[in-house]
Order: C-alpha cells, then sequence, then structure tokens
C-alpha cells in the first residue's frame, strides 16, 4: 500500500517573504513568533503559505488552464449537441458542461489551490494564530484611551 504524501517545506528564513521583507519586518516576525509561542515547524508551513498567497494573479490563472480547456471543449461539445439535435446527446453534453464549469470554478485543478489546502490542512495540527498581517495591524485609538 502506497503511503500517503505530506506536503514540506523549508526553513521559513528560506521562503521568499522571509527575503523580500525589510528589517523592521523581520523583527516583527521574530516578536510575532516569540509572543505566540509559535514553534519552527508551524512558522515554515505560515511563510510556506503567505508564500503561495504571494504568486502573481496571473500565474495563479494559469494553473487553472487545464479547468479552462475542460469548460472550453464542454462548451463546443454542447453546441454540437445542439446542432444534432438529439435530446440524450445534448443532456450529457450538458451534464458534462456544469461539471467542467464546477472544477473551473472551485480551482479543484488549480495547483496553487491544492497547495493552500494542503497547506491548511497541515496547520490544523498546530494551534490557531492570527495571520501576521492581523496580528501587525496597528490598535484603533478609540482602544487607548
Amino acid at each position: 500500500m502506497a503511503k500517503k504524501q505530506t506536503p514540506t517545506v523549508q526553513d521559513y528564513h528560506k521562503s521568499e517573504t522571509y527575503k523580500n521583507a525589510d528589517a523592521e519586518t523581520r523583527r516583527n516576525l521574530h516578536r510575532y513568533k516569540s509572543e505566540l509561542n509559535i514553534t519552527d515547524e508551524q512558522m515554515n508551513w505560515l511563510m510556506a503559505l503567505e508564500d503561495v498567497r504571494l504568486t502573481p494573479k496571473e500565474q495563479r490563472r494559469k494553473g487553472n488552464a487545464t479547468a479552462e480547456m475542460m469548460v472550453i471543449g464542454a462548451t463546443v461539445t454542447f453546441l454540437l449537441a445542439v446542432n444534432v439535435g438529439q435530446r440524450a446527446f445534448m443532456l450529457i453534453a450538458s451534464v458534462f458542461f456544469i461539471f467542467a464549469a464546477g472544477l473551473y470554478l472551485s480551482g479543484a485543478l488549480n495547483p496553487y489551490s491544492i497547495a493552500i489546502r494542503k497547506m491548511k490542512k497541515q496547520l490544523k495540527a498546530y494551534p490557531k494564530v492570527p495571520s501576521f498581517k492581523e496580528w501587525s495591524k496597528p490598535a484603533d485609538k478609540d482602544d487607548n484611551e
């Protein structure tokens, strides 16, 4: 029986998010890590997740090309079925179109969406912490008074 593969991550110091951060952001990341008692492994997963989220939108869109081609193929199949005029063929083609559209809209075949789901699954093993962006937001002035 094949062993289930789990995604692996690199040291968070090697992540693109960490490399591109300025000195102040890095200090804040270390403070974030220590104040919330985040382990190195959890921090590695958080940084890997942030790296995937910061992938350019155009590149993420290219990841959905397979599902996009399925929708185009389903549309052509449906149009051919309408042209032929057979109800059974149109029904099958419309079900295929709905299935392909569902895959496209859900991102089920997009490698970036898959990676995010796997990383979130790995992070469930750790205590929940606010994201760095939420944690680093300045406090409201009304709260300080």
